[in-house]
């Protein structure tokens, strides 16, 4: 597969991009106010915390040359903590995080996009 570099998208596309919200919710969603400023180019994909609602955000990807974009709500969970350890490669599995989360979530929206 290869990976597309995000292309600049308005309010519009965005909020059409979302599959996985209501009307009511593609409406009431609060984008970043700097969207126009965002380093497009330099992007994978698009992602943001709603300003107004602290535990949602949203992702937007470029699937088969088309936005596809997932309203997500993050668990009141705590993450867990790594650790590293003497001879660990901070950057190289940092880099590898990286490559997997490029293909997860090209997947993920694929996925939730196509109905699997």
């Amino acid at each position: 597969m290869t990976w597309l570099t995000m292309q600049a998208l308005t309010e519009n596309q965005i909020r059409a991009s979302l599959l996985n919200v209501s009307q009511s919710e593609r409406k009431n969603v609060t984008l970043p106010a700097d969207l126009v400023e965002s380093p497009w180019d330099e992007m994978d994909f698009y992602g943001a915390r709603d300003c107004k609602l602290a535990l949602v955000g949203y992702v937007v990807a470029l699937v088969d040359d088309e936005p596809a974009g997932l309203l997500l709500r993050q668990a009141e969970a705590k993450p867990r903590t790594r650790e590293a350890y003497t001879g660990f490669d901070v950057e190289a599995a940092r880099a590898a995080r990286i490559a997997a989360m490029r293909e997860n979530v090209t997947a993920f929206v694929r996925a939730v996009r196509d109905g699997v």
